[in-house]
């Protein structure tokens, strides 16, 4: 389930970085990077649970933090012009936030 999860979130993410790309090239290359902690969670090899919950929480760490840089980056210019990228790199910052919270029951629990 949580490598389903995970594939679902790199697809978004690479769909985020190639929507991305027009309007701010730079700022497509941080998402691609960060989807990469997705990508290579899904393709890890170990059949540690831990391995699988650590990329869950450092991919939703860094793509929380990169949403809300670009939440404060609009209310800085006063640009509230919502794009289909902006609202992907949310809609995963929210699905970050949650995993944060859960996995890391998970681990506190071991």
């Amino acid at each position: 389930m949580k490598k389903l999860l995970m594939t679902v979130e790199a697809f978004i993410g690479f769909v985020s970085f190639a929507t991305m790309i027009p309007k701010d090239f730079v700022l497509s290359l941080v998402i691609l990077t960060f989807t990469l902690v997705y990508v290579f969670g899904v393709f890890e090899l170990s059949r540690l649970p831990y391995k699988l919950n650590s990329h869950m929480i450092v991919g939703g760490m860094l793509f929380l933090v990169l949403s809300v840089f670009i939440f404060l980056r609009m209310v800085a210019q006063l640009d509230f012009s919502v794009s289909l990228p902006h609202l992907l790199v949310f809609l995963l910052g929210f699905a970050g936030l949650i995993q944060i919270v859960i996995v890391r029951k998970t681990f506190r629990q071991s």
